[in-house]
């Protein structure tokens, strides 16, 4: 009888210079894939939404296929790399898939004021 259990995606938040600190309050969405073309796939439906603990990790359980990650806000005093969307495919075989992801820290400016970038959702 085989084990048919669904893998644990961890992911990670590190500072990009120092590796061992790891970042809170990063936020990511999981999304399922569909197939766009003969080798290709565009993200599709939002699976979750998760933010990093004070350990600077989250983690999903998901199904074998593939899917996409996607940050869309770093941690506070940090910028993203980018806000693109990451294809990543869950297998048979591989009890663990962990995924590192870095944030550079926004260097202070003397005098200016610190905003965070967030999502415009129309509320005040």
């Amino acid at each position: 009888v085989e084990n048919d259990h669904k893998p644990e995606i961890e992911f990670v938040k590190v500072d990009r210079e120092d590796p061992a600190k790891k970042l809170s309050g990063a936020v990511f969405e999981v999304y399922s894939a569909k197939p766009s073309g003969q080798w290709t796939y565009e993200p599709d439906q939002l699976l979750g939404t998760y933010t990093t603990g004070s350990d600077g990790t989250f983690a999903a359980v998901l199904d074998y296929g593939t899917y996409f990650w996607h940050e869309i806000k770093a941690p506070s005093g940090y910028k993203a790399d980018d806000y693109d969307y990451h294809r990543f495919r869950v297998i048979k075989g591989l009890p663990q898939y962990r995924f590192v992801v870095e944030n550079e820290a926004v260097p202070y400016t003397p005098g200016r004021r610190k905003r965070s970038c967030t999502r415009n959702t129309g509320r005040r």
